[in-house]
């Protein structure tokens, strides 16, 4: 949470497809990264991107913004590339 400048390169999340919050990568309120060569196979979200829940998601107001995502595979994932679902500090920027 609230991190600038993430770079993640070559990264293994392995989860049983059953598990419950079992997310690969959560990105709340961070600003400025590069995501690439990764490979996440798990339960719940593969690639999450948030804002902040409720009154301190909007209270902090600071949304995840220009992140790039490239050469990753999501195998297994409630959702692959995920937007939400805490998203009070406004809306996502990625590509």
């Amino acid at each position: 949470m609230l991190c600038d400048n993430i770079t993640l390169r070559r990264v293994t999340a392995k989860n049983p497809w059953y598990g419950q919050n079992t997310d690969a990568l959560d990105l709340e309120s961070c600003r400025n990264g590069i995501v690439e060569g990764c490979t996440f196979d798990v339960g719940d979200d593969g690639i999450c991107i948030k804002s902040g829940r409720d009154e301190q998601g909007r209270q902090r107001g600071v949304p995840t913004e220009n992140f790039i995502v490239r050469d990753t595979k999501v195998y297994h994932a409630h959702g692959g590339f995920v937007i939400g679902s805490e998203m009070s500090g406004g809306a996502a920027t990625c590509s």
